[in-house]
């Protein structure tokens, strides 16, 4: 299900309209990309690390992945710029990733891209926002190496544990 939180977020939201109902700073956004391609292939991997976000946030209401398309991410900037995201896909059908492609750390600052090991050009970004919680950007050569990207990053004890430690004080 696209929303396995779907029945607490209606009862929240149907009462009050207010998006912070239901996300706040620990909240974690899953950026995909809005063509057929990302919806058919990034999205389930998108949602599947939500899963394990969800999972790790245990009973706490707000520490919970939500899936957004990157039309959704900028359109609402002002209220959610400042959570954790994590944005899966490709620069080429992720405007979020793309962002993160083209940024250039300032001098002194560790690397913004790194190789993620394997086969299949597996890239992984990470950066903090102007709050100081990470920014992640995974993808890979095509969709089957983005889906091992997105694996091995929530298996990796260096990849979403270290994540959520940083986004989940």
């Amino acid at each position: 299900m696209s929303n396995p939180r779907y029945a607490e977020d209606i009862f929240r939201l149907g009462r009050v309209y207010d998006p912070r109902s239901v996300v706040n700073k620990e909240s974690v956004f899953v950026v995909v990309g809005t063509n057929l391609v990302a919806e058919l292939l990034d999205r389930p991997v998108a949602e599947l690390l939500r899963d394990q976000i969800d999972q790790r946030g245990g009973k706490y209401p707000f520490r919970r992945g939500i899936v957004i398309t990157d039309q959704g991410w900028y359109a609402e900037a002002a209220f959610v710029a400042n959570n954790p995201v994590i944005a899966v896909g490709g620069p080429a059908v992720n405007k979020l990733s793309d962002e993160f492609d083209k940024w250039e750390p300032p001098p002194g600052s560790p690397k913004s891209k790194y190789q993620i090991p394997g086969a299949g050009n597996r890239t992984g970004f990470f950066r903090k926002n102007k709050a100081g919680l990470p920014q992640v950007g995974l993808w890979g050569w095509g969709a089957n190496a983005t889906r091992e990207t997105v694996e091995h990053y929530f298996n990796s004890a260096e990849g979403l544990t270290k994540f959520l430690e940083m986004s989940w004080q």
